[in-house]
């Protein structure tokens, strides 16, 4: 029966699934591994959520009633062709290519690519409405187009210098200090440095007597979480030649005469040697947008002149991807003293534009000029990422690009880039780094560091390096200069230790040797075996091989190929340890004849993961069992295709079952349930050969360490129901019979600890003492042999059973392994107990006398009487309504006084039924 009623009416909201009918239909022929009835949607039924009751009467009249919850919905998915778009990332120097297609609801999608008369089949990972699909990267050149089916350029790659550089030390700072920024906020040009302590913003600056800070600061504020200084005024009259102090911090704000705290970006004239005119900054700036979740500002801010007037453009972001541009507001911006025409400060900063990125935490703000200006007016950049473990193709980092489009405070989007790589702790820097007059963006994305520029009218990579652990600030860019080339400060992982890098940059016409191999990639096959893999390159007379372990680098093998297996590692390397390895291209045709080298490539060999077992849990699902841990990737569902093979007398089919729907980790991700769309279909013949494969490729280990791609053959299970208790029968009052719903495996049947008894308090001390199986196909029974009678009473014998499994292994559930019985229903007094009696007090855990095994339903009262006949205490009883309500005399009397030791009657009435009896009261 099915009904789409929240609280529905016992018989008038009920319809029968196969005719609709508000009648129900029951089935008195026994159904195994069969269908029991057909719940039939024709096209015009209506979209809505339907409870479906299977209700079940057994012969001794025990109703159990079974239900679920089902969703139809027959429209199809509606395909939002406003938000389809390709992507293009870049995976290190590799271009790698998205399709995002977008729908009203969750679907599974198949994309066929077209391309030079072959189509390319990919799958999207997961069940959702936003599907971002990685491309297959064995595509060919040319045009592209797409067949979707819904249910529901880098010039060159050199590495980190090898040729050592040393700093010089200038000061120490005594204190645990974060530094933000540095620079001139004084009229005497002492370099200050800013930074935090803790949570708090510490200013340090130089003494005339020096060149660097003092270790005593000068200004702090607190709940500083992001700083910098900046000239505020610099494009204004007021303008006094010295830096302002930017800090964005908790801060409490009076508006419309509430008080709240806020994050801030507050603006700090410097007053001697405070920065806040008596704790009043002189702005405040609050957060314009409307969106209430992830909206504090990043820690980073711009300030530079964006649109070209006289007014400083403060640029900022916050965690939900909004970005923000303040401006001094031109109406209010200066008053001038006619007399000593001295400007008075500003009076106003203002929002003046607004725009957001389509991903979140907006981290990454830079402001240069990018397309090479000729006037004042610089281009900006704002830069955030998305995160997503279960869906990597939804995890990129993304930058995009603005300029002023001639109209004051109205900027346009003039590019954008994404990148494959995400990492949290990121940097941006911004240089004219080979001089040719505007700026370059460096973009420290670990483990890759960037080179950006403005080529064509659109923002590609020119070139990629190594970084590592590049939180805010770390890396620093210097533009070229007459005299010295431009170069980057960045952190470098060396083969596993953080180090602090240069990289330099040079002029093309420098590096005469061969060029270094690109897209080198390296992958473990196996616990002592790594492939390495690069693009091939002509005129060159072969490829070096170097390695790194424990520090040592050593020059390993030379090959004429553009691929090598390492089969010779060295033999203190075991399981899970780290190799580095680079490359370089020989020639003899060029001076020197060695090129640079690769960047480090990092290896982790261990052992292949194997699969160990796949179990049908049911048909729509199966459970895969590894011995290791899986890559956070294994989940995907493209990585599996199951089908099914039967060799029938005449023929033999193959059943496509398809892609799963879902993929979940279980036991430390060394496990994985995935669920199909399409069941498992039953066996058409008992004499049938069967064979359920699950292709099974991509899939790797936690270390990247390959599993064998190829079909793997699982058993088919004729039943993957779990056995459950349908009844019980009482044969005498020391047997019970408890039936289940299918034959059981004998020996967890006959199991004894596989049975656990909870008795009455009256029959404390009963228990089992042997279990008996008896089949009874389809049924099969556990006959219970008790120790004692059983006794009668209101409160259940309760009994639950654990690890009995059917004859295909199903072991019983949760939902299907308890039952409770009865030796009767108690209808009068007969069987009605009074403990403890005589109750002691002093000795006993009882304060009270019980009565227990009353009638249920039933209405009545309780009174006691003393050996003199008069009435100490009395109470109304019932009706009760279950069996574990009883009677309680706490031993008071009616003036709820402690009664005093004695022999007391009580008289005990229950409907028609009266029982009268003594017990006896020791204090």
């Amino acid at each position: 029966m099915y009904t789409t009623k929240d609280a529905p009416h016992p018989d008038l909201d009920w319809y029968n699934v196969s005719n609709h009918e508000n009648l129900p239909v029951w089935y008195e022929e026994p159904v195994e591994h069969g269908v029991l009835a057909t719940f039939n949607v024709s096209p015009y039924f209506p979209d809505d959520k339907y409870l479906i009751r299977i209700e079940m009467v057994t012969n001794s009249g025990v109703h159990y009633d079974y239900r679920t919850t089902v969703f139809i919905d027959q429209s199809p998915p509606v395909f939002i062709d406003s938000l389809a778009a390709p992507m293009k990332r870049y995976d290190a120097e590799t271009p790698v290519y998205y399709i995002q297609a977008v729908y009203d609801e969750p679907v599974n999608l198949r994309i066929d690519c077209h391309i030079a008369g072959q189509v390319y089949p990919v799958y999207g990972a997961f069940l959702d409405s936003i599907q971002v699909v990685k491309l297959p990267e064995n595509l060919p050149n040319g045009e592209c187009s797409f067949e979707l089916t819904a249910v529901t350029g880098i010039f060159e790659v050199v590495g980190s210098p090898t040729v050592g550089y040393s700093l010089e030390e200038k000061h120490i700072f005594g204190q645990s200090f974060y530094p933000h920024d540095l620079g001139y906020a004084n009229p005497d040009f002492h370099l200050d440095v800013m930074g935090t302590i803790g949570d708090s913003l510490a200013l340090f600056e130089a003494d005339t007597l020096s060149l660097y800070p003092t270790d005593d600061f000068i200004w702090t504020i607190k709940s500083v979480y992001g700083s910098a200084l900046i000239d505020y005024d610099e494009f204004g009259p007021a303008n006094d030649g010295i830096q302002e102090l930017a800090a964005i911090h908790n801060m409490n704000v009076l508006r419309n005469d509430t008080l709240f705290t806020a994050k801030v970006i507050s603006l700090n004239r410097r007053t001697e040697n405070s920065f806040n005119n008596n704790g009043v900054p002189e702005y405040v700036l609050l957060n314009p947008t409307t969106s209430k979740v992830k909206n504090d500002f990043v820690n980073q801010i711009v300030l530079d002149n964006l649109d070209g007037d006289s007014f400083p453009d403060l640029l900022a972001a916050d965690y939900d991807g909004d970005i923000m541009i303040f401006e001094i507001n031109p109406e209010m911006s200066f008053i001038t003293d006619l007399t000593t025409m001295e400007h008075q400060h500003f009076e106003t900063f203002d929002p003046v534009w607004l725009d957001n990125l389509p991903v979140t935490n907006a981290f990454y703000l830079a402001a240069g000029n990018f397309t090479g200006h000729t006037d004042n007016i610089k281009d900006f950049c704002i830069g955030g990422f998305i995160q997503n473990l279960a869906n990597p193709a939804k995890s990129f980092s993304y930058f995009r690009f603005y300029q002023n489009n001639g109209y004051d405070n109205r900027y346009e989007i003039i590019g954008d880039l994404s990148f494959d790589d995400v990492e949290k702790n990121n940097s941006i820097a911004v240089a004219d780094l080979n001089g040719d007059g505007d700026d370059e963006i460096v973009l420290s994305l670990p483990p890759n560091l960037y080179v950006v520029d403005y080529v064509d009218g659109q923002f590609i990579p020119i070139w990629r390096g190594e970084s590592a652990a590049s939180f805010s600030n770390v890396i620093t860019a210097v533009s070229q200069s007459e005299t010295e080339n431009s170069y980057i400060l960045v952190d470098v992982n060396d083969g596993g230790t953080l180090k602090s890098g240069v990289v330099y940059y040079r002029n093309a016409e420098d590096l005469t040797g061969p060029p270094t191999p690109g897209q080198f990639k390296v992958m473990p096959i196996d616990q002592s075996i790594v492939s390495l893999s690069w693009e091939n390159l002509s005129g060159i007379d072969y490829y070096n091989i170097y390695r790194k372990y424990n520090n040592t680098i050593q020059l390993i093998d030379s090959t004429e190929e553009n691929s090598y297996l390492d089969v010779n590692l060295p033999e203190s390397v075991t399981p899970g340890d780290t190799i580095y390895y680079q490359i370089t291209s020989y020639s003899e045709n060029f001076i020197p004849h060695e090129s640079l080298p690769s960047l480090w490539k990092q290896a982790v060999p261990n052992y292949i993961p194997q699969l160990l077992e796949i179990e049908m849990n049911s048909d729509y699902e199966l459970k895969l069992q590894f011995d290791i841990e899986l890559a956070n990737d294994a989940i995907n569902t493209t990585h599996y295709q199951l089908f099914v093979v039967d060799s029938l007398s005449d023929e033999t089919r193959m059943d496509s079952i398809g892609l799963p729907t879902s993929g979940i980790f279980t036991e430390m991700k060394t496990g994985i349930l995935l669920r199909f769309r399409k069941p498992i279909p039953p066996q058409p013949e008992e004499e049938a050969i069967r064979h359920c494969y699950l292709n099974i490729n991509g899939v790797t280990g936690a270390t990247g360490v390959p599993l064998a791609n190829g079909n793997y053959e699982f058993q088919y299970k004729l039943d993957t129901n779990s056995p459950y208790i349908v009844d019980y029968e009482i044969i005498d009052r020391q047997t019970v019979k408890i039936i289940f719903s299918e034959p059981l495996d004998i020996v967890t049947a006959e199991d004894i600890s596989n049975f656990r008894l909870e008795t009455p308090l009256i029959d404390a001390d009963n228990k089992i003492l042997e279990t008996i199986y008896q089949s009874e196909p389809p049924l099969s029974s556990v006959v219970l042999e008790m120790k004692e009678d059983l006794k009668y009473s209101n409160q259940p014998y309760f009994l639950r059973v654990f690890n009995v499994t059917d004859t295909y292994g199903n072991e019983i559930s949760n939902s299907g392994n308890k039952c409770q019985f009865y030796l009767s229903n108690i209808k009068n007094l007969d069987h009605m107990i009074v403990y403890p009696n005589p109750v002691d007090v002093s000795k006993e855990t009882f304060d009270q006398v019980n009565f227990i095994n009353l009638p249920l339903e039933k209405t009545g009262e309780l009174k006691i009487f003393n050996l003199n006949g008069d009435l100490v205490y009395e109470e109304k009883l019932g009706p009760y309504h279950n069996a574990s309500q009883s009677a309680v005399w706490r031993l008071e009397n009616k003036a709820g006084k402690q009664v005093s030791s004695g022999m007391y009657f009580y008289v005990i009435k229950m409907g028609k039924d009266i029982k009268r009896g003594k017990v006896a009261v020791i204090n």
